[in-house]
């Protein structure tokens, strides 16, 4: 597997896995052997020719420099990988089978003497971009095995948990203990969105606070990132509180503090429409955030309550990304380059909440993700549009996984002001289940991320956010 980071753009420069940095054609070509090619099959890819080389070498040279330079010598033995932006080649495991060719006139060319290790992703906010290549070809029991050895060695993390909350017997505790089950080892569970008051807020609170402590075997309440730590190590789940949308404050700001105290660690601005403090996503227009709101961003910077911009207006969430000082999350939202709906965001707000230290927490919804593919791969082409785009450092899950379908139904059905016709809300969206976990690592490391960077992704890097994000600044 092998994880290329681009470097400016240069077509003199390549990237050599022996030495882990770009450099040029003229050090690289000075040791090799050379290697077959074909010169009836070529290409011209940043200024360079390149061959797809047979099963059978003939004797000449795999790659030559247009402007006259001696022919380069290569290794057999070497990969040469030649991608775009948007478009990897599929290369063999080495460079004797070439399976397609890109011929963009922009593509990079990247010499690789051998395999190095999947390395960390670009730092955000680099312009040049990353490519992931499947140059092996594991067996689909090794992929099992090691995506089982990720999620052992992972804070497994899921940023916005809806359990059903209106309904009597207490569904909810049947849905915590399946993602339990599922190996979780730390639950946002939401106790509130859209207009929800604030003393059902507080209700749903203390009685979920209620159960964590009559059932403390397996669960924890998660006041610091040191409980999520010793819940992992104790197999147990960490809990915590969001809560989508500033409407239960009514603007009192003195009520951040207490929210903060009963254990809610994040909160969206506005839940699809606006409200007191900011604009939604369904806000035409998004006005922004309101001089309140100004406020509430201040008050919640200083509490240490992080600030979710999830289903908040763009023009709101540009605001907050602009006024904080401290780190931003879009706690369960997708690329909106990969799917038109006004749920997800667009480019510059994932590189702006990456510029903040923050992560975006990505959703399990069909609505949210797109067609022509099952769910997994849907997530996993979101994955990979972000990691291209502001690394792994600044992606994480946030599944926003339903368990009782015919309550959102009903939901839906009866707030057509907040999920309004014509955006997906309604009967028949599908989900991610917490139990798919193994199924998501699976098709990621068939796509080239190493365990370190799936480490990251799974619970890592929330919980680094939650380290300098949570509570009062030093």
């Amino acid at each position: 597997m092998l994880r290329p980071v681009l470097p400016p753009p240069n077509p003199a420069l390549f990237y050599d896995g022996d030495i882990g940095q770009p450099v040029s054609l003229g050090e690289i070509i000075g040791r090799r052997q050379p290697m077959a090619a074909a010169p009836d099959d070529h290409r011209i890819i940043g200024g360079f020719r390149f061959w797809r080389t047979p099963s059978r070498p003939p004797p000449a040279m795999a790659a030559q420099r247009l402007s006259g330079e001696p022919e380069p010598r290569i290794s057999h033995a070497d990969l040469i990988v030649c991608f775009s932006d948007r478009k990897p080649c599929r290369l063999g495991a080495s460079a004797a089978s070439i399976e397609k060719w890109v011929t963009d006139a922009s593509d990079r060319v990247f010499h690789i003497r051998k395999l190095p290790h999947i390395g960390a992703a670009r730092r955000a906010g680099e312009q040049s971009r990353f490519m992931r290549q499947s140059l092996t070809h594991p067996q689909d029991a090794d992929f099992k095995q090691t995506a089982k050895s990720v999620l052992d060695s992972s804070v497994v993390w899921d940023n916005h948990v809806c359990i059903t909350t209106r309904r009597s017997g207490a569904p909810w505790v049947r849905q915590i203990s399946r993602a339990h089950a599922a190996g979780f080892s730390f639950l946002s569970l939401n106790i509130g969105d859209s207009d929800i008051p604030l003393d059902t807020v507080i209700r749903l609170a203390a009685e979920f606070r209620a159960f964590v402590r009559a059932n403390h075997e397996k669960y924890v309440m998660a006041a610091t990132p040191a409980d999520i730590r010793r819940a992992k190590a104790e197999n147990k789940t960490a809990i915590a509180f969001d809560l989508e949308g500033a409407y239960a404050l009514d603007g009192q700001l003195s009520l951040v503090q207490l929210l903060y105290d009963m254990g809610v660690r994040w909160m969206l601005m506005a839940y699809n429409k606006g409200n007191w403090a900011a604009g939604g996503c369904h806000d035409e227009p998004d006005e922004g955030l309101t001089a309140q709101g100004r406020l509430l961003v201040e008050e919640m910077d200083r509490v240490g309550l992080v600030k979710c911009c999830s289903h908040t207006g763009y023009r709101t969430a540009r605001d907050v990304l602009e006024l904080t000082t401290r780190p931003v999350v879009f706690s369960h939202s997708n690329a909106r380059a990969l799917k038109d709906h006004p749920r997800n965001i667009p480019d510059d707000l994932i590189l702006a909440c990456a510029k903040t230290g923050g992560v975006v927490g990505l959703n399990g919804l069909n609505i949210f993700l797109g067609e022509g593919k099952n769910l997994i791969e849907l997530l996993s082409d979101h994955i990979d549009h972000m990691a291209d785009l502001v690394g792994v450092d600044h992606i994480g899950l946030g599944l926003d996984y339903v368990y009782d379908m015919d309550d959102l139904n009903e939901a839906l059905a009866a707030a057509e002001t907040i999920w309004p016709p014509g955006f997906g809300y309604g009967p028949g969206i599908k989900f991610v289940a917490p139990e798919e976990l193994s199924d998501l690592v699976e098709a990621l490391l068939r796509r080239g991320y190493g365990e370190a960077d799936l480490n990251k992704i799974l619970g890592g890097n929330f919980l680094r956010l939650a380290e300098t994000a949570w509570g009062p600044s030093p």
